[in-house]
């Protein structure tokens, strides 16, 4: 059929034609290998993305765990003597190397809330105060900590008396 459409020998078409598969053959294997490298160059990407996704997941997790960890602090700071029978026992996990002697009283307060309104915990300004105390000392305690402002009001609305243990503090910021 080439061979009569050009008006060529057979041969020469049978050539022609020979030479036109072998081009589209060829053309074929450059498509097919393109085709391949770009596979291999979205396979690499998949993997660094997942790669990505994972590691983003774990530091997730762990910031979870230690927002947990700090968010449950005040039970730790609020709650840490275990009493079994007459004896007193801390937990060593509870027990912290930076600060002073630990003071065996149980701070339970049943309707309180524990957080000011700057949202720090208001036992962090009353965790190195000796008692008894007294309005005054808690004041010049929590200026010298450089307290916030709100809870330097707290303090200043605290009715002038003596305190016998941060219990009793905490009721009266309650109320």
């Amino acid at each position: 059929m080439v061979a009569a459409q050009s008006g060529i020998t057979k041969e020469e078409a049978a050539q022609r034609v020979n030479r036109m598969e072998s081009e589209a053959k060829a053309s074929l294997a450059r498509v097919e290998q393109r085709t391949r490298e770009a596979a291999d160059v979205g396979a690499a990407d998949t993997a660094r993305a997942a790669r990505a996704l994972f590691t983003a997941l774990v530091l997730g997790l762990l910031t979870a765990l230690v927002g947990a960890w700090i968010g449950t602090r005040h039970k730790r700071v609020l709650h840490p003597v275990v009493e079994v029978g007459h004896d007193i026992h801390v937990p060593s996990h509870v027990v912290p190397t930076h600060v002073g002697p630990i003071v065996h009283e149980r701070v339970e307060p049943s309707s309180i809330s524990v957080y000011e309104g700057s949202g720090h915990l208001v036992w962090q300004y009353l965790r190195d105060v000796s008692f008894p105390v007294n309005k005054q000392d808690l004041l010049r305690m929590a200026r010298s900590g450089n307290s916030e402002p709100s809870v330097l009001q707290s303090i200043e609305a605290l009715p002038e008396g003596s305190y016998a243990n941060a219990n009793e503090v905490l009721r009266a910021l309650a109320h």
